[in-house]
């Protein structure tokens, strides 16, 4: 079983190829964005997937976006679809926890080694 987040590499016959798929975030719409790159075989496919997962897939739209200018967009979307108490604590934590640790990393450079403790 694969992880959440780790990708797809599958066979697409109207194509006569293998695929593989990364998420890689979301467009500026709201859409979600899908990295998907044509292989010959699986093998290939799944050598791709694995160059992806290492650089981490670029998010469109979000070259000089850091982290804190994107929460401060998000947490006033969130106002509408929480309640007030669990908006609170939504706001608390990032305010709190997320801002002070990453908030100043872009999110294109954004990935799985780069926001841990370790990685300060």
């Amino acid at each position: 079983m694969r992880s959440k987040g780790a990708g797809s590499v599958f066979y697409d016959p109207r194509r006569g190829r293998c695929l593989a798929t990364l998420e890689a975030g979301w467009t500026k719409r709201g859409t979600r964005r899908r990295v998907t790159r044509v292989a010959k075989s699986e093998l290939e496919a799944r050598q791709i997937l694995a160059k992806l997962l290492r650089e981490g897939a670029p998010l469109e739209g979000t070259t000089t976006t850091t982290v804190k200018s994107y929460i401060d967009k998000w947490l006033p979307r969130q106002a509408d679809h929480l309640r007030p108490s669990a908006f609170m604590v939504t706001r608390s934590a990032a305010n709190s926890w997320i801002v002070p640790a990453i908030g100043h990393r872009r999110l294109d450079k954004l990935n799985r080694a780069t926001s841990g403790p370790s990685a300060r």
